[in-house]
């Protein structure tokens, strides 16, 4: 697995403070310095239509409190930076809106981990009927993800297939999506977002980014200036995993940058 991430950045990483992470904060910006990783940001999870979505605010808020009393008291390793994976803004804008303007983040992921009325892609049984049917679901609630607008970069585009390659023998033909797939980067681009490359997928049998390649290509072609990078790290062993990998994925596809946020305002670094 490749560890070799002196210089670079890991921009989408989760603590305790999220309902599936374990690591403490500390732990982590050890972990990051040890890496050599120049930047990171924390961005726990906050899924606006969560049942109990005033404890999962109160536990950002306290993500975000924590990483800002350690960075004060940190030295001159890695840059750390506070953010948020927010899940389904759509499913609950207004609340989502205000929460955002209510606490400092630096980097706010948009994320769609599940559709409206449906349970997170990790619960769902696939065959390969039906998985065409929830794609063709997904990019069209995504693509009012993209036009809602409210995040700095769009989290792993392809989200469905991390779990479809584990059920399914054959993956869905995604060039019936082009049209969709076009139109949520072509958006993203022409409001000055950032996509996201998430490394996780690298480090199972799907052996590939979200979203992959071809579609990080096709952003640039389209007009897109911003990649991020992150490892979606839920436990130390994997934070800046694959991350050289997606750095070197972003060169190929054109991007000769990399994209971190503070406060908000995007930050470029030379791949």
């Amino acid at each position: 697995m490749d560890f070799n991430c002196k210089g670079l950045l890991d921009v989408h990483i989760h603590s305790a403070y999220s309902f599936d992470g374990k690591e403490e904060i500390s732990d982590i910006i050890v972990r990051a310095e040890q890496l050599g990783l120049s930047a990171i940001c924390l961005t726990d999870h906050c899924e606006m239509n969560s049942n109990d979505l005033p404890v999962v605010e109160k536990n950002i808020i306290r993500s975000v409190g924590e990483l800002q009393k350690l960075r004060e008291n940190c030295g001159n390793g890695s840059l750390l930076l506070a953010g948020v994976e927010l899940g389904q803004g759509t499913q609950n804008p207004e609340e989502a809106k205000r929460f955002l303007n209510a606490v400092p983040f630096d980097f706010v992921i948009g994320s769609l981990h599940n559709l409206a009325g449906e349970e997170d892609f990790y619960f769902l049984k696939y065959t390969a009927e039906n998985a065409l049917q929830y794609l063709e679901r997904y990019f069209d609630e995504l693509s009012a993800l993209v036009n809602w607008g409210e995040f700095d970069a769009l989290g792993h585009m392809t989200y469905p297939l991390r779990y479809m390659s584990q059920q399914l023998c054959e993956m869905p033909d995604m060039r019936l999506y082009r049209e969709k797939t076009d139109a949520i980067l072509q958006s993203l681009a022409k409001q000055n977002k950032a996509l996201e490359i998430n490394t996780s997928g690298l480090r199972t049998a799907y052996a590939a980014t979200y979203p992959g390649i071809d579609y990080v290509r096709r952003f640039k072609e389209l007009g897109g200036k911003m990649v991020t990078l992150g490892s979606d790290a839920h436990t130390l062993a994997d934070i800046g995993s694959g991350i050289r990998a997606g750095a070197q994925i972003a060169k190929k596809a054109g991007f000769d940058q990399l994209t971190y946020f503070v406060n908000r305002t995007p930050v470029f670094v030379s791949i």
